[in-house]
């Protein structure tokens, strides 16, 4: 059996990165493992695109570490598509409860 290539990597690589950060971990993470491995401009082209997007801020939100920080700055974004990765947060973000509030009405408006 071949391993697949650069680009069916990059491809189920930016599919994982689109569910939440809870949710298909382990293979999102060996996906991550080969590439990171591959020394190739496509790999490198495009994870460098993918970490100035705004789906980049997103992805943060969504991980399992998030500080106050992160929802201060998507508080100041007020951008509706952070919303769902701020509303996610509510079912265990207790850092600061009427910040992550503030920041998902901002995101709402």
């Amino acid at each position: 059996m071949s391993s697949p290539g650069s680009s069916e990597l990059l491809a189920q690589a930016h599919a994982l990165s689109e569910t939440l950060a809870t949710r298909e971990g382990d293979a999102r993470w060996a996906v991550i493992s080969v590439l990171h491995d591959r020394r190739e401009p496509l790999v490198f082209d495009t994870c460098s695109r993918w970490a100035v997007s705004r789906h980049a801020f997103e992805r943060v939100l969504q991980s399992e570490d998030v500080g106050s920080l992160e929802v201060e700055a998507a508080r100041d974004l007020a951008s509706p598509e952070l919303l769902d990765a701020l509303e996610s947060l509510r079912s265990w973000w207790d850092v600061d409860s009427a910040l992550l509030e503030e920041a998902t009405a901002r995101s709402r408006a």
